[in-house]
């Protein structure tokens, strides 16, 4: 009975058997979030958090000013970071993340300095957890097993620094998350190149390159892992060339739209951009920005 039991359990969470595999995908991330929902408000700001609101507010401020005047005229939490974009000393930062983030904020009206990070902690946290459902598929589709997958995704859970810097860090865990996303995409892409799986990837490259610079290894990856599959004849030439120009020229376009800084001088300010984090500013303490904002806050 026992022998039995045992193999109709195994039965039961076979890598097989879909039903159960959806059943315990969902239950994994409703208590992620369940977990996540309720205990976003019990961490505090940390260190980087100012100058990241800063970065994606001067941006915010940049584009009312340039595209609607009359939204941002009456803001006056907006009106504190009204610094010109060029002169602005993080102005090489990527703000994919950041920009939408201030203009929720905004959309909302915040004026509490609480209310803010607190929001800003929870929208940070269920981007990580997109990033951690892009950690599950990737073990998934590695080893062809979705309990693998279930593991590898509990495994980065239950790392206690991730999991806490999961709320606050607008950094790196964020870019992390982006990186794990991509990363999907990037294997999608490589497996079946089509217009579609294209678009898809340039978008996620574009987001990841727009928040962490040394995002760019992902379009390397993907071309040259492309043009090795390409040279075993793995596909075809007519299938992958065109969705391969569709990737890079869509990647191109994103990465300079979602990057308004770039805009100006696209090719210029991103190398300018590469040069800058890869030998990066350091002071030790708080930029001038970050000091005038603690002031008027």
């Amino acid at each position: 009975m026992r022998f039995n039991g045992i193999n109709g359990i195994r039965a039961i969470f076979a890598p097989s058997n879909r039903h159960i595999k959806i059943v315990c995908v969902i239950l994994f991330f409703l208590t992620l979030l369940h977990v996540g929902l309720n205990i976003y408000r019990d961490y505090g700001i940390s260190w980087d958090e100012p100058t990241s609101r800063i970065n994606g507010m001067v941006t915010l401020h940049h584009l009312g000013a340039r595209f609607a005047p009359a939204l941002i005229a009456g803001d006056k939490q907006l009106a504190q970071f009204k610094i010109p974009l060029d002169q602005y000393q993080d102005r090489d930062y990527g703000v994919a993340f950041e920009t939408p983030v201030s203009f929720l904020e905004r959309v909302l009206q915040l004026e509490d300095t609480r209310d803010i990070y607190m929001f800003r902690h929870l929208l940070t946290f269920l981007l990580c957890v997109g990033g951690v459902f892009a950690v599950f598929r990737l073990a998934e589709r590695r080893f062809s097993d979705w309990r693998l997958g279930l593991l590898a995704a509990l495994f980065l859970v239950l790392s206690p620094r991730f999991f806490a810097e999961s709320f606050y860090n607008d950094k790196d865990v964020v870019f992390m998350a982006l990186f794990a996303i991509a990363m999907n995409t990037t294997v999608a892409f490589i497996l079946r190149p089509g217009i579609r799986t294209a678009l898809v990837h340039a978008f996620a490259t574009a987001i990841a390159i727009d928040v962490r610079i040394m995002a760019v290894i992902l379009p390397m990856i993907t071309l040259i892992i492309l043009l090795l599959r390409l040279a075993r004849r793995e596909l075809y030439w007519r299938n992958a060339l065109p969705a391969m120009g569709v990737y890079v020229g869509a990647a191109a376009v994103l990465v300079v739209a979602l990057w308004p800084w770039l805009w100006p001088s696209p090719w210029q300010n991103f190398l300018q951009a590469f040069a800058n984090m890869a030998k990066f500013r350091w002071t030790g303490g708080c930029s001038t920005w970050d000091l005038r904002y603690l002031q008027l806050s």
